[in-house]
């Protein structure tokens, strides 16, 4: 009988050693969804373009095979203003919006090299001016997202790392709510980007 928990005594010393760590980077492009959408004098939606994307992360190793991290995105695109009407449509460019976020996540095996990402987050909206919908500066909002990551051998110690991602949240500013927009606007954003990723193994 102590042989035995001898034995399951060690392992579990000797777990932590094999442990890995997790970190990566990407790079790829992110859409979003319409940020305001109304109708004054005639229709109007409010929304950024395809957004340049810089994604980095970390993970650690939480039981057999599931792990638990955090992810940051940065996002840098044009925010445009598109208006609708009697035949007429127009364009409007709002200047630049850069948006920030972080999502403490949770992660585990689908099969072969692709894995599951799920999590909750913030997010800071960073308008390169403070005007318009943005007038009282840009908003911090939770969000939820997920995703898949696709991971493979690629160099001797990197692995090749490709990433759909998908988050949710309910996007309004202080000035919109000033002007009576008084419901929050549902916004998807949809992402991929391909990066390097590696595993370090962790000091007991």
């Amino acid at each position: 009988m102590k042989r035995p928990l001898l034995v399951l005594a060690l392992a579990a010393l000797a777990a932590p050693a094999h442990a890995q760590l997790d970190y990566y980077g990407r790079l790829g492009l992110t859409g979003s969804s319409t940020l305001v959408r109304d109708v004054l004098f005639q229709p109007f939606e409010t929304k950024q373009g395809l957004s340049p994307t810089l994604v980095a992360g970390l993970s650690i190793p939480v039981g057999t095979d599931n792990r638990l991290g955090i992810e940051a995105q940065l996002t840098s695109g044009s925010l445009e203003a598109e208006t609708t009407g009697e035949g007429a449509e127009s364009t409007a460019d709002l200047g630049r919006l850069t948006t920030l976020s972080a999502l403490a996540n949770a992660e585990g095996a689908v099969t072969g090299p692709i894995r599951w990402r799920i999590g909750i987050g913030l997010i800071q909206y960073l308008p390169s001016e403070e005007a318009g919908l943005f007038a009282q500066g840009g908003p911090l909002r939770y969000f939820v997202g997920g995703g898949l990551d696709f991971r493979r051998p690629a160099f001797s110690s990197w692995d090749l790392m490709i990433s759909a991602r998908y988050d949710f949240h309910r996007f309004t500013t202080d000035e919109l709510r000033d002007r009576g927009f008084t419901q929050a606007q549902g916004v998807q954003r949809g992402s991929l980007t391909v990066g390097l990723a590696r595993s370090r193994r962790i000091a007991p």
